[in-house]
C-alpha cells in the first residue's frame, strides 16, 4: 500500500483497517513529501491507527495492529452500549433515593451537625485544585463556529479549518476598516515582527489551505479569530492538486516579477546615471588638461628659416655633427624644457647639437624632431641611424641670438614630464 504526498488521510486510515481484517501486518510505502520526515510519519501513522510500527528500512513501513485490535464498528459498539447500561443503573438509584419522603426530614431530637458540615465544606473548597486549562482545548474553542474542520490532518491536536470549504465569495464583503491611533503605524516593526513570528512558530494552525483564489470566507472567519487571537496561522495542504507551492507561487509570480523588473531596472537606471556623471566630470577634467597641454604645446613665435643652409653646407654639417664627441641623450619621455635649456647651452659655444635618441619606431623620432626645431628655433640638419640609436642634429642658425628665457613655459617640467 503506498502513502502519497497527502500523507495519511482518512481514506488511507480505512484501508488499513480494512487489511487489518484479514491480516496483521500491513506493509506501506511512503512516497513524496511525508517521505522527507519519516519520525513524524511514524508518529501520525500510530495514532490515527491505534497501530505499532514494528520495522522500517527507508520508506517502507511494517504497521502492527496489536493483540487487543478490534474492528472500529465493534469497538464503537461497545462503546455505546456501555453507556447505555450506565444510563440505566443510574435511573433506579435516583427513584430510590426520592422514594421515602420522610428520610429527608431530619428527627427533632437529632440536631443536624450544620456547623461542622459548613467548615468541612469550606475546607474542602480551599484544598479543591484549580481544574488543569490545556492548550489545545482552548484553541479548539477559539476554532469553534468558524468553518468544518481539516479531517486529513497529519499535524497534532486541534484539528485546523478546512478553509476550502468557506464560501469563496461572501455577498457584501468588504475587508475591515482599521482606524489607528496618532502617530502609529500601519505597518509592525522589525522587532515586533520577530517577536510574533518566534510566537506563532510553536502554535498550533487555525486555518488549513489549499487553493490561492477566491478566498472571503477565509477572510471572514479571520476577522472573527482576530476579536479573540491577535495571531491567526495558515497551513498549506500537502498533496492536493493544484495547491502546491509552484502552483501557489505562479498566481504571485507575475506581480513579484513585475515588482522584480521595476526594481531592477529602477538600480539600473540609477547606476548608468551615476557612472554618466563620474563619466562627465572625468571628460570635463580630461578637457581642462588638455587645454593646458596644448597652450604649453604652442611652438615659438621665432623659427629660423630652412632654405639659410645650401646642400653644401648640409653635407658638411652632417660630417661634422657626428663626429662630435659631446651630445645631448633624449629619452622615452619625450621633449621637456630642459631639454631646449640644454640645446641653447650647447649652441653657446658651438653652432650644432648633437642629439641621440633611443627609440623602436621611426614616427616617435619624426615627431620629437618636429618638436625640437620648433620649440629651439634651429635648423635641423639630418636624421640618421647609427648604433646608439637615432643621432639628430640641429644648427642653431646664422642669425642666431639666444633668447632671455632659454627654458620656455609651454612646455613640461622634468618632473611633469616623467610623471
Amino acid at each position: 500500500m503506498r502513502i502519497k504526498g497527502a500523507g495519511v488521510t482518512q481514506e488511507v486510515v480505512d484501508t488499513i483497517h480494512e487489511k487489518w481484517k484479514t491480516m496483521e501486518i500491513v506493509r506501506l510505502k511512503v512516497e513524496g513529501a511525508p517521505a522527507l520526515n519519516m519520525k513524524r510519519m511514524h508518529e501520525i501513522l500510530e495514532r490515527k491507527t491505534g497501530g505499532l510500527v514494528i520495522w522500517r528500512s527507508g520508506t517502507s513501513i511494517s504497521l502492527y495492529r496489536g493483540v487487543s485490535y478490534e474492528v472500529p464498528s465493534v469497538h464503537l459498539n461497545k462503546q455505546i452500549y456501555k453507556r447505555n447500561e450506565m444510563s440505566t443503573y443510574s435511573s433506579p438509584l435516583v427513584s430510590d433515593k426520592t422514594e421515602d419522603p420522610s428520610d429527608l426530614v431530619p428527627h427533632k431530637d437529632v440536631a443536624p451537625p450544620q456547623t461542622n458540615f459548613e467548615t468541612a465544606t469550606e475546607e474542602h473548597k480551599n484544598t479543591e485544585p484549580l481544574p488543569e486549562i490545556k492548550y489545545e482545548d482552548e484553541v479548539d474553542k477559539l476554532l469553534e463556529g468558524l468553518g468544518p474542520r481539516y479531517a486529513d490532518w497529519p499535524g497534532c491536536d486541534p484539528l485546523p479549518v478546512d478553509a476550502d470549504l468557506l464560501p469563496g465569495i461572501v455577498p457584501g464583503y468588504q475587508p475591515p476598516f482599521r482606524v489607528l491611533p496618532y502617530g502609529v503605524r500601519s505597518s509592525l516593526g522589525l522587532k515586533e515582527a520577530t517577536s510574533l513570528r518566534r510566537l506563532a512558530r510553536v502554535l498550533p494552525p487555525h486555518f488549513a489551505l489549499g487553493r490561492s483564489r477566491q478566498l472571503q470566507g477565509l477572510a471572514v472567519a479571520m476577522t472573527k479569530l482576530w476579536e479573540k487571537s491577535s495571531i491567526a496561522k495558515i497551513a498549506l495542504k500537502r498533496g492536493v492538486q493544484l495547491t502546491t507551492s509552484e502552483r501557489m507561487a505562479e498566481d504571485l509570480k507575475e506581480k513579484v516579477l513585475k515588482e522584480v523588473e521595476i526594481l531592477r531596472h529602477a538600480n539600473l537606471v540609477r547606476k548608468l546615471e551615476k557612472n554618466l556623471a563620474f563619466a562627465e566630470r572625468k571628460l570635463l577634467k580630461a578637457e581642462q588638461a588638455l587645454s593646458k597641454v596644448e597652450d604649453y604645446l604652442k611652438p615659438a613665435d621665432r623659427q629660423a628659416d630652412p632654405e639659410s643652409i645650401t646642400d653644401e653646407e648640409r653635407f658638411m654639417f652632417r660630417k661634422l655633427g657626428l663626429r662630435m664627441k659631446t651630445f645631448l641623450l633624449l629619452g622615452r619621455h619625450g621633449v621637456f624644457d630642459g631639454t631646449i635649456e640644454n640645446m641653447h647651452l650647447h649652441w653657446k659655444y658651438r653652432e650644432l647639437v648633437k642629439i641621440i635618441m633611443k627609440a623602436k619606431k621611426f614616427d616617435q623620432v619624426k615627431k620629437v624632431v618636429i618638436a625640437l626645431e620648433a620649440e629651439s628655433g634651429g635648423v635641423f640638419v639630418f636624421l640618421d641611424k647609427i648604433s646608439e640609436g637615432y643621432a639628430i642634429i640641429v644648427y642653431r642658425g646664422k642669425d642666431y641670438e639666444r633668447p632671455s628665457t632659454i627654458r620656455p613655459k609651454n612646455l613640461l617640467t622634468k618632473r611633469r614630464a616623467l610623471a
